[in-house]
């Protein structure tokens, strides 16, 4: 069974996304980009999560267990993006691919399947599996947030969703984002923890948070374990804890975990890639000339 949506994002949707998850990075700011002849880039996380939102019904009634996801190309509003999801030879997967469709210019793919091989890297989502692996008590740094629950509402109407689960565990991955840049911000200003930061860490909060350097952070890839939720109406905090391992001049990696009410919604891995920001000017496609 494949379910597919055509979806045309225009600059609002990634503001309104944004604004949503808290991901501040210029080159998703339209204004920004337009000052320089360039498109926003559409963040991956918002169109993974556009695609995830078509088995909205599969996750009410199955238990997510694990997501791991491969972003390819980066994608700009104003291409149309088909996303579709499509079942496993395994009942309990689901694959998903999200790529333009343009009468001219190649197509290009943000999030990858498998091909007819089988050798490409996937982008699925695993139910009712009990192969569930979970870092007990994983140390980092904390953050929690208030539920908003106008933006929660506001975001599931963006995607279409209905199901208060379904609603909740993809509104907590998407304020990943946010836990993620609020490290960085840490990790490089806090004076307390000064003695207990890494260079490793050190380098890598430079690198993230101010955007007059160079390279640039973009999400590669991210796995999650999805254990059973046991949420309760009237919980009002999202918990994170996120902790950073960076590579010299290429890769970073943020162990992530979230939770509710003491309750763990997803522990994973966010992959990044630091990009040159001249190459990343490069990458995006200019503005049409009117």
């Amino acid at each position: 069974m494949t379910v597919t949506k055509h979806k045309t994002y225009k600059n609002s949707d990634i503001l309104d996304f944004c604004n949503i998850t808290g991901d501040n990075h210029f080159f998703h700011d339209p204004e920004f980009m337009k000052n320089r002849g360039k498109k926003p880039i559409i963040p991956g996380i918002q169109v993974l999560l556009t695609a995830i939102a078509l088995e909205e019904e599969k996750l009410s009634s199955n238990q997510p267990a694990y997501l791991e996801a491969n972003f390819g190309n980066m994608l700009f509003p104003g291409s149309i993006i088909r996303h579709q999801a499509v079942e496993g030879h395994n009942p309990g997967n689901t694959y998903f691919t999200a790529q333009t469709t343009n009468t001219e210019g190649p197509t290009k793919d943000l999030l990858t399947s498998e091909d007819k091989h089988g050798n490409k890297e996937k982008t699925y989502l695993q139910t009712n599996s009990k192969l569930v692996s979970i870092i007990e008590d994983l140390e980092g740094r904390t953050h929690a947030y208030l539920i908003d629950r106008g933006l929660e509402k506001y975001f599931a109407s963006t995607l279409g969703l209905k199901d208060p689960k379904t609603i909740r565990l993809l509104y907590s991955i998407a304020l990943a984002s946010n836990a993620i840049i609020n490290t960085g911000r840490d990790i490089q200003n806090d004076e307390a923890i000064k003695a207990l930061r890494t260079e490793d860490e050190s380098e890598l909060a430079k690198r993230l948070m101010d955007t007059k350097r160079e390279p640039l952070p973009a999400y590669t890839s991210l796995s999650l374990t999805l254990p059973e939720q046991d949420t309760k109406p009237g919980d009002d905090r999202l918990v994170y804890t996120v902790r950073t391992e960076f590579m010299p001049e290429k890769t970073g990696t943020f162990d992530v975990q979230c939770e509710q009410n003491g309750n763990l919604l997803f522990q994973g891995t966010y992959n990044i890639t630091l990009i040159p920001k001249k190459v990343l000017f490069r990458m995006a496609e200019h503005l049409e000339e009117k």
